[in-house]
């Protein structure tokens, strides 16, 4: 697993506070996106897991604003990778039924990636009362939302191209947007008054 934020178009892992303007690098070969240089760590547990969470949440970049006492200023995207081997049957064995596993002693390994990103909100300037830096890292945060959605009416309109390259947050998310990806939207909406118009 990994553990990053998008702070102000900048990639920084949260596990290693002190890695900051992350690479992301596209493999030529596979054209599968990786995060170059972000800690990468083998779980052992559910309670490490936790650990790291924790660890990462704390190292996360969140300020006050006149509607949250707590906002969060970043995108948080956690990425969990699961690779398994799996036994490669050879033609003769295809054709064979038996509930004993089989195989010809060659593995295939299959590959996953988890993406579960938790989003900082869309910030309407003059109810957040940002101003100075934190008026800066709400367009960041709303311009990289605004490319986010333009790629979801791409892929609604069954567009051809989707404009992952607009952002780093949708570079990052580009294979969510991909023919082998399910992809699950979640959101949030407060009901408070104050908050509708």
């Amino acid at each position: 697993m990994s553990l990053e934020q998008l702070y102000m178009e900048s990639i920084q892992d949260l596990l290693a506070p002190e890695k900051v303007n992350i690479h992301i690098n596209d493999d030529p070969k596979t054209g599968e996106l990786s995060i170059h240089g972000a800690t990468l760590v083998k779980l052992r547990d559910l309670d490490q897991f936790l650990e790291l969470m924790r660890i990462g949440e704390a190292n996360r970049h969140a300020a006050n604003t006149k509607q949250n006492t707590e906002s969060s200023r970043s995108h948080a995207i956690l990425m969990v990778f699961v690779r398994r081997s799996v036994p490669e049957k050879s033609e003769d064995e295809i054709s064979v039924v038996s509930d004993l596993p089989q195989g010809n002693g060659i593995s295939k390994i299959r590959k996953s990636k988890m993406l579960i990103v938790d989003l900082a909100g869309s910030e309407r300037v003059d109810k957040s009362g940002s101003e100075g830096h934190l008026l800066e890292e709400a367009k960041f945060i709303n311009l990289s939302l605004t490319s986010l959605g333009k790629c979801i009416n791409a892929l609604a309109e069954n567009s051809p191209h989707i404009p992952t390259r607009d952002s780093k947050l949708t570079r990052l998310l580009r294979d969510s947007f991909g023919e082998t990806s399910s992809t699950v939207l979640f959101g949030q909406r407060v009901s408070h008054e104050r908050f509708c118009e």
